[in-house]
């Protein structure tokens, strides 16, 4: 059976009652801030437009050019205070506080860059590895890995192995052309020197991210990451091949993908049938069960600008990348509010996730992903999440979410994909569909309206 649910479109039964429009009492805070709605709404227009100003990366499916402020041609530091756009959690370097170049950036830096910092050609200044990497020593490496692998240390993937004196990144991996640079670092494709691997390199700061990037190392999420890929791999989440650290930077090697970021090839693609739509949707939710069930991590940035085609669209999988805000679905809940604030499950906002639904934040995500998919449109701004994370369907939240799905652009969807919005979309994250459940949806049988 089936009930009404906004505008009296047919909504799936849940437990508890389904969304409904509700009567709202507004506190002086929600009060002021609903009066800002359409000042917080930018115009309705493109999905090009209307998501790039809040969740876009424009690099190569890294945090490279996503900043504030500075021109991201410029070398980074790991210290500073700005946000960058799309982020609530990492300072934009450029900003302040660092001195001198980054030692990321040296390390990873080309022959024509570090010709151009020094004067001298490389081979005319006599490093003993190329692009100077050699004076930024590696500290660990994870077993498992690549590194590992080389050096003797063992196949089986676990945790971090001390490194003797003078074992460098260049000594492992050549360098070549920089892929894009973040707040925290830089990107490189690779090849590792003993096997012959292509991959990319990307170095992250140690410091900097708080708790949820204190927790790669030692809530021992790095190596679960590389465990995942090792033992567990799955086509729609990107492979990690190896992790390092040096004294200030973790090395993380993934496979390189040649594909379109997902969030440009759907923007090119606007208005896409319900059938195309669906197919990728799939790959997000099949993405998500496999860190759920499989893995038993939560990811906390589900967004598009996370999702990256391994190849041709036509014929390769769409792989989830960007693991730093991860954490473990059976561990106490840090309670940091971060990721990508559009995409930002209300318990999220609120500090309110507790396990065992710890999981239904990617869920949530993944719900504002497929709300952007069918109208080109966020469902909700920043100001908006943040009142569903204080009130959830109390006060303002109903309103919130009254608006969201009264929108115009959704009246030529499908009533089973409104559906299954509802259901990803629900507040209350115990009585959200999971992924598993999301992908058993009706509205994946129906071929829906062309958009």
């Amino acid at each position: 059976s089936t009930s009404q649910g906004f505008e009296g479109r047919p909504c799936c039964p849940r437990s508890p009652a389904p969304m409904r429009a509700l009567p709202v009492i507004l506190d002086h805070r929600d009060q002021h801030e609903l009066r800002q709605f359409d000042d917080c709404r930018p115009a309705r227009g493109v999905l090009a437009e209307s998501v790039s100003t809040c969740s876009q990366k424009s690099s190569d499916y890294w945090d490279s050019q996503n900043w504030v402020a500075g021109d991201p041609r410029l070398p980074v530091s790991c210290h500073g205070t700005v946000r960058p756009l799309g982020s609530t959690a990492y300072p934009d370097a450029r900003a302040g506080g660092g001195s001198g170049r980054d030692p990321a950036v040296a390390a990873l830096s080309s022959e024509d860059e570090q010709t151009q910092a020094t004067g001298q050609p490389e081979a005319d200044r006599g490093d003993a590895s190329p692009s100077g990497a050699d004076g930024l020593p590696l500290l660990k490496v994870w077993a498992g890995g690549l590194a590992s692998l080389a050096l003797g240390l063992g196949a089986e993937p676990g945790p971090p192995q001390h490194l003797a004196a003078g074992t460098s990144l260049a000594g492992l991996y050549t360098l070549e052309r920089e892929l894009g640079r973040g707040a925290f670092g830089v990107v490189r494709r690779a090849r590792h020197r003993s096997s012959g691997q292509g991959c990319v390199v990307k170095a992250v700061c140690c410091e900097g991210g708080g708790e949820a990037r204190d927790a790669l190392e030692e809530g021992g999420l790095l190596e679960v990451l590389l465990r995942m890929s090792l033992e567990a791999p799955h086509p729609n989440v990107a492979q990690f091949l190896d992790v390092l650290r040096g004294p200030t930077h973790y090395y993380i090697v993934m496979e390189e993908l040649a594909g379109p970021e997902f969030l440009h090839h759907v923007a090119e693609r606007q208005p896409a049938p319900e059938f195309e739509l669906q197919a990728v949707m799939r790959q997000v939710l099949l993405s998500l069960v496999h860190l759920h069930d499989a893995v038993g991590i939560f990811h906390r940035d589900v967004k598009l600008g996370n999702f990256r085609f391994r190849g041709d669209p036509a014929d390769s999988a769409l792989v989830l990348l960007d693991f730093g805000f991860c954490g473990l679905l059976d561990a106490p809940y840090d309670g940091v509010a971060c990721g990508t604030a559009v995409f930002m499950a209300p318990e999220v906002s609120g500090r309110s996730a507790r396990v065992p639904h710890l999981a239904a934040m990617d869920v949530w995500s993944a719900g504002v992903v497929l709300y952007v998919l069918l109208t080109g449109e966020q469902p909700f701004q920043e100001c908006e999440v943040r009142m569903l994370g204080r009130a959830g369907l109390a006060h303002s939240g109903g309103q919130v979410l009254q608006r969201a799905f009264e929108a115009e652009e959704l009246r030529p969807v499908s009533s089973q994909a409104v559906c299954l919005l509802q259901r990803m979309l629900d507040v209350d994250p115990g009585a959200r569909l999971t992924a598993a459940q999301a992908l058993e949806h009706s509205w994946f049988l129906s071929p829906g309206p062309a958009l």
